[in-house]
């Protein structure tokens, strides 16, 4: 058996709801048509998509040492964005 959200119709399978706020942004939506905070914080707080690794730009001036330090802080400052979507969840 599936057991969908309160507010969810049954043709809308779980799969469609990955983060499980479709029905509250949906019941929102009616009351506050133009307002998308509730969309921006579903969007920050998504966990069920990978974030992609962006390689760091170059520049002609920056050593290799250099370019290795601002790809570690790169990964550092990811890794600490990932690690607080469950913090942000509550």
């Amino acid at each position: 058996s599936i057991s969908l959200s309160p507010g969810t119709a049954p043709s809308e399978a779980p799969e469609d709801d990955p983060d499980g706020m479709l029905a509250l942004v949906r019941s929102s939506s009616l009351r506050f048509a133009r307002d998308l905070r509730l969309h921006e914080v579903r969007r920050l707080l998504c966990s069920s998509r990978p974030i992609p690794l962006r390689s760091v730009g170059t520049n002609a001036e920056m050593s290799e040492h250099d370019l290795v330090h601002e790809q570690q802080a790169k990964l550092a400052l990811l890794c600490r964005r990932t690690m607080a979507l469950s913090v942000g969840r509550g």
